[in-house]
């Protein structure tokens, strides 16, 4: 009787353990499954955003190209508008309505107006500096001019 007895023994342990780790085993698959369905669910939201990002992608370069021919077009406006003040300028100085000296003054301002600063050389300090440079050497120009 003792071996059966210990059989029986040894058979309702692993039993239990068996029944015990089935359990434990059902609830790791359950875990895992929620997890394999929240990483199914963030590789949707990744794909996604991924696609969202080649969009503004496409939209910047599109943006950018757009950028680059409107500088491209300001600074064919910029020609003109300044050719423009120079034949102005030349034509009122040629009907006698402005002197040499104020029309080369004129033109000078112009240029100065119109040339925006576009580069990390030509700031918009060095662009104030450079127009009250050339506004004083006008007005000390003029004043020299007409102290003869």
């Amino acid at each position: 009787m003792t071996v059966i007895t210990v059989i029986v023994s040894v058979a309702t342990s692993t039993a239990s353990l068996a029944y015990w780790l089935g359990r434990k085993f059902t609830e790791i698959d359950a875990r895992f499954g929620s997890i394999e369905a929240r990483v199914t669910s963030m590789e949707g939201r990744i794909t996604s955003i991924e696609a969202k990002i080649s969009q503004v992608k496409g939209r910047l370069a599109s943006l950018g190209s757009e950028v680059v021919e409107l500088k491209g077009r300001i600074g064919r406006l910029e020609n003109a508008f300044m050719q423009f003040s120079e034949v102005l300028i030349s034509t009122l100085e040629v009907k006698g309505v402005f002197t040499a000296t104020e029309a080369a003054a004129f033109k000078g301002m112009v240029r100065v107006l119109l040339s925006i600063p576009g580069t990390r050389y030509y700031t918009w300090e060095v662009y104030g500096g450079l127009g009250s440079y050339l506004i004083r050497t006008r007005i000390i120009t003029q004043w020299l001019i007409l102290s003869k």
